[in-house]
């Protein structure tokens, strides 16, 4: 008893210390206010509450805002590109990816193919070569659809340029990002090319490399894993045919197919490539 008197009494006594009890005071009010300032918090963040980000690519600026119309999401519109494959107004791409877990009212970036294309001159590509002619069709904005070949002497010099089957005179207006035809010299002696190599390159990197080295585009090929235009954007080849080679044993023109998938793993190191590559090139030079 003497001890619990004495623990009441001690207890009485601080609380009536003026300092003690200001102490007690603030600390209580101290531990309210962090527990208010934390309820709120939970609040405002909604804590916890997280919403997958669904996949919008090919749909329609007016389709996905129904699809978030609860006011989960919030669409932006940050960009705009002219596919002349795809659909007019269609979202070709996001910021978040698909499938990302996002807080409740994260504005969700898309880039949207555009309605009215943008309009660029043709440029003069008579008399070029096929690398200079590449070089000022991606300045433009323009890509090269195929190379055809012609008897000339001047080889791989440009002797026409076309649109979808139609010659196209320098200085018309078209649509940036069309595909044009390159009507290319021959030459006198039959020239050959090798073909490059492809491994670890994306479509457009790839379909570039064939095009400078004389060659077409063949079929172009996604494996399972590229399921959205940006997955295709973000693939790279990871098989091609014919096989790389340094041995110009291929006629200009000739179509080289690619392979690619966004899984690394099935991707060949380049420099794996560019060694078999080797090998078969030495091989070619023994025999």
């Amino acid at each position: 008893m003497q001890l619990k008197e004495f623990i009441v009494n001690s207890s009485k006594a601080a609380l009536d210390n003026f300092y003690v009890r200001n102490i007690l005071y603030a600390f209580a009010g101290f531990i309210i206010l962090l527990l208010l300032t934390m309820l709120a918090l939970n609040i405002f963040t909604r804590h916890g509450s997280t919403y997958e980000v669904p996949n919008f690519s090919g749909k329609t600026v007016s389709e996905i805002q129904k699809m978030t119309n609860n006011g989960n999401l919030t669409i932006e519109v940050s960009d705009s590109v002219y596919i002349d494959s795809r659909n007019r107004g269609i979202i070709v791409d996001q910021n978040p990816k698909p499938n990302t877990k996002v807080k409740s009212g994260r504005r969700i970036f898309v880039t949207i193919n555009s309605v009215i294309p943008i309009m660029v001159p043709m440029p003069n590509l008579i008399d070029l070569s096929n690398r200079q002619a590449k070089a000022i069709l991606d300045q433009q904005g323009l890509k090269i659809a195929k190379l055809s070949f012609a008897p000339d002497i001047a080889a791989n010099n440009v002797l026409a340029q076309k649109i979808k089957g139609y010659s196209v005179a320098p200085g018309t207006k078209v649509p940036r990002g069309s595909k044009v035809e390159l009507v290319l010299g021959l030459g006198i002696n039959n020239p050959q090319t090798g073909i490059p190599i492809l491994a670890g390159l994306s479509s457009e990197e790839a379909q570039s490399r064939i095009f400078e080295s004389s060659l077409n585009v063949g079929e172009v090929r996604f494996d399972e894993t590229v399921k959205t235009y940006a997955d295709s954007i973000n693939a790279k080849v990871y098989n091609q045919y014919p096989t790389a080679t340094s041995n110009p044993g291929f006629m200009f023109g000739s179509r080289v197919n690619i392979w690619l998938t966004i899984n690394a793993s099935r991707i060949p190191a380049a420099s794996s490539t560019r060694k078999s590559t080797e090998s078969d090139t030495t091989d070619v030079n023994e025999e």
